[in-house]
């Protein structure tokens, strides 16, 4: 079996720095039984085969090394990035997943996602949350005013767009880049 793909660094405006991703813009090529083996020989944090794409929707199938998404979003936003420069869709398109269908706009190599979900309840716990992530409570959480919305504390909740994940939110980017998230923790 032949299969083409291509490596694309997704969040990033630099080669070799981002989020790695494999796109197999031809994947309806590739037996369904063979894409998680793919997808674990990769091994990057995801890998996705188009099955079907016209010019305004296309299907995808979503592996990381170790089992099927239903969606991600750094894949939705590099997949659908790859085919407009491949020129199989237009600049709006809809990405097709098992976790439904998901409104993606592309504006040079400015790619944009929109997918209802539900958030919540926020995590009571702050305290453990910051200890995993090596942060102090205090730098957890901040008003919603300060990205111009209404006024709102924002805090950790768990968000579910397609996959469930926890939302932490930081507001000083000096506090994000030296985060140490500890890989084991224990009460």
């Amino acid at each position: 079996m032949r299969a083409r793909y291509l490596i694309v660094d997704v969040f990033t405006d630099r080669p070799f720095s981002g989020n790695a991703l494999a796109v197999f813009p031809d994947g309806h090529d590739v037996p369904s039984h063979l894409m998680q083996k793919i997808a674990r020989e990769m091994n990057l944090s995801e890998t996705t085969f188009v099955t079907r794409s016209s010019d305004d929707s296309y299907d995808v199938r979503i592996f990381t090394p170790s089992n099927e998404m239903p969606f991600a979003g750094h894949p939705t936003l590099g997949t659908a990035w790859v085919l407009r420069h491949l020129g199989r869709t237009s600049d709006r398109t809809v990405q097709r997943s098992t976790a439904g269908d998901t409104p993606v706009s592309i504006a040079l190599d400015t790619v944009w996602l929109e997918r209802a979900g539900n958030v919540g309840p926020d995590v009571e716990d702050v305290s453990f949350v910051a200890h995993a992530l090596g942060v102090s409570e205090t730098d957890i959480g901040f008003s919603a005013s300060q990205l111009g919305m209404e006024r709102v504390m924002l805090a950790p909740a768990i968000a579910d767009a397609g996959l469930a994940q926890l939302m932490v939110p930081i507001a000083d980017s000096a506090t994000l880049a030296s985060m140490q998230p500890r890989a084991e923790i224990s009460d």
